[in-house]
């Protein structure tokens, strides 16, 4: 235990003392509410990252007033009658129980909501405009909020609170980020009044401040609060920087207790949840133009922080007093615990693929592509297995290594095979192209568990019947993965003509300038930008009508503007037809085309690898596929078929 870390430290915000400097933010989970208050699921997930460690457990957004949710489709918490207080202090005594403190964040949604969630009314804001959710998706214009209104929102915040402090929370973050209510009033963008509410910043700040001496009036001078500033809305004629930084000083001396940085608005959406594109830390200069300005106020940082190193670091530089580990406990509430006990190479690290965020979106409860007891904790536990049985595991990839991990922490004897001279599988490959290095974290978290469970590993193996017979496993788990599809195109098999993996693993032997990628799928695509990262004259393939559709949303936001700069000639609905000397000829709305290529590269998808399975189905009767072999997807389908796969082993 290293005693001497900053994110071991005891702190303190306010009256609420912490005993180290890590905490989980308020993440909309979608797990749902039940009559405006959290249900078994969101308990249990809560209650797992107050054991994990974290100091301060932030709830999901309350809404003080139920007809003004954001606008996720699930129902959501609320707080606006004290009939909801004892069912909310069952939260908060789950979450004291395991020596963690718990602040509720309190929000109303304004112009950020649907039709559906108010019911049919028209959003209410600080000034009638529309809306559109990242920029992309259009959203009920709002009607301007009356003066009467005004005064009753602001009362539902004080009363959300004083109900809140009832039921046993320790703090109350009122929720001026993100471009909710409260910064719809501190956002020239969004407030164009001309009333004593908008105007001048002195006006626009007029409700937050309103806010805040009423929430004190209910609550007391010595209730900690805690303040969400939109420090930067990276829009035109949004929230600076150096405007927030006025806002804060103003807000601090009105009796707010810490702030958290929690930029954007609907409009960059994206930002609240930077992608693996982002490095890590992206929020450092904020914080660190806070950190300066206030006086006794706390600062709490989080974005992209999913290494203890990292947290370390911005809390010795003078960025933060707290570090907020959203996406990090997500995929390991032991995060905390782990680097207590010294031991941060078992951290299981977000790799932020954004997953989670992207089935909020689709009106689903959040998931993890690296942790599959998200959701279910008290559902999914490894438990050791009352019949220890000796199981082979086929295949080294990120499926197979899950596998064999919860295999062996049940107890099962394991053995992994792998025909490469190393594991990893398509990660290894896969976290070549630019901005994909997180992608290891998979590989580098599974090492090390396997080699702590003392799992046999062989690998160059390549196994058929015999190795089974040799083995002699009561189980065996194919991991195989799958296989390019190499399609039969006239002239493919020219030397200037290579598989995508070939040029994953070796992008130097691409020679010319010109280069024509067959394929512009996630694979094709994203070796168009590793190719024209290195000076290539880049055009993509592609049959189907899109490029890359297979990516998640909050990826493909980042992803398509960079292959724009890159330059990258893109032909959907494309169909090659042969590779005649340098011309790749393709067809395209009945029409014949071509393109010049000094080389080609054939990225036409992959096909499931069912070859062993067939070969050896009827040798082991507890024979089960997972992974790519079962169909070709993603990690998130890698990763949880091979948890299950070695958990459901009787």
């Amino acid at each position: 235990m290293k005693q001497s870390l900053k994110l071991l430290e005891r702190d303190s915000i306010g009256t609420m003392e912490l005993k180290n400097r890590m905490a989980y933010p308020p993440v909309t989970t979608g797990f749902g509410a039940i009559e405006g208050c959290f249900g078994r699921e969101e308990i249990d997930y809560m209650v797992e990252r107050a054991k994990g460690g974290a100091a301060l457990i932030f709830t999901d957004g309350v809404s003080v007033d139920r007809d003004h949710q954001l606008s996720v489709g699930m129902p959501l918490p609320y707080l606006d009658s004290d009939e909801l207080i004892a069912k909310y202090t069952w939260f908060v005594d789950a979450i004291h129980h395991h020596g963690a403190k718990t602040c509720i964040q309190l929000y109303h949604a304004g112009r950020q909501t649907t039709l559906a969630k108010r019911k049919g009314e028209e959003p209410v804001a600080p000034s009638a405009m529309p809306s559109t959710f990242l920029g992309r998706i259009p959203f009920p214009d709002a009607v301007e909020m009356s003066s009467e209104g005004i005064e009753k929102t602001i009362l539902q915040f004080a009363l959300a609170a004083s109900r809140a402090k009832c039921a046993g929370f320790d703090a109350v973050d009122l929720d001026g980020g993100a471009g909710y209510l409260i910064a719809q009033f501190m956002s020239p963008h969004t407030n164009r009044r001309n009333d004593k509410w908008g105007g001048s910043l002195v006006k626009r700040m007029r409700y937050p401040l309103a806010i805040v001496r009423k929430v004190k009036d209910f609550v007391g001078d010595d209730y900690p609060l805690i303040f969400d500033l939109p420090m930067d809305e990276y829009i035109e004629g949004g929230i600076t920087p150096e405007e927030s930084l006025i806002m804060a000083e103003m807000l601090e001396d009105a009796g707010i207790n810490a702030f958290r940085i929690h930029p954007a608005l609907f409009e960059t959406y994206h930002r609240v949840f930077p992608t693996m594109a982002t490095p890590r830390g992206v929020n450092a200069p904020l914080g660190r133009l806070l950190k300066k300005k206030v006086k006794k106020a706390k600062v709490m940082l989080g974005q992209r922080i999913n290494d203890p190193d990292v947290a370390e670091k911005l809390l010795k530089d003078g960025c933060a007093d707290f570090v907020l580990l959203g996406r990090a406990l997500i995929a390991d509430p032991y995060f905390p615990k782990k680097v207590m006990q010294g031991e941060k190479d078992e951290i299981r690290k977000c790799i932020g693929c954004c997953h989670c965020l992207d089935n909020l979106a689709s009106c689903k409860p959040i998931r993890c592509s690296v942790n599959a007891e998200v959701g279910f904790e008290m559902d999914y536990k490894v438990l050791q297995s009352a019949n220890p049985r000796k199981v082979l595991v086929v295949g080294g990839g990120p499926s197979g290594m899950e596998a064999a991990r919860v295999a062996a922490m049940r107890g099962h004897m394991v053995v992994l095979c792998e025909t490469q001279d190393q594991l990893g599988g398509q990660i290894v490959v896969g976290s070549v192209p630019p901005h994909k290095e997180e992608l290891e974290n998979i590989i580098e978290y599974l090492k090390t568990r396997l080699n702590k469970l003392n799992i046999e590993i062989r690998l160059n193996t390549e196994v058929n019947k015999d190795v089974v017979k040799e083995i002699n496993p009561d189980v065996v788990i194919i991991a195989t993965g799958a296989k390019p599809i190499r399609p039969k195109i006239q002239g493919s098999d020219k030397p200037h003509v290579f598989m995508a993996e070939d040029i994953l693993k070796r992008p130097q032997d691409v020679t010319g300038k010109k280069v024509v990628i067959v394929g512009g799928g996630t694979v094709g695509a994203e070796i168009g930008e590793l190719l024209a990262e290195r000076g290539k004259i880049v055009t993509i393939l592609e049959m189907t009508d899109a490029i890359a559709p297979d990516m998640g949303l909050l990826l493909s936001l980042d992803f398509h503007p960079r292959l724009d700069g890159l330059k990258i000639v893109r032909h959907t609905n494309a169909t090659v037809t042969d590779i005649s000397g340098d011309c790749v000829n393709y067809t395209k709305n009945g029409q014949k085309n071509s393109v010049t290529a000094d080389a080609v590269v054939i990225a036409a998808g992959y096909k499931a690898d069912r070859d062993l399975y067939h070969a050896i189905e009827n040798l082991v009767e507890d024979t089960v596929m997972i992974g790519d072999c079962n169909a070709p997807r993603k990690i998130f389908n890698a990763i949880h078929e091979g948890y299950h796969a070695a958990r459901m082993i009787e």
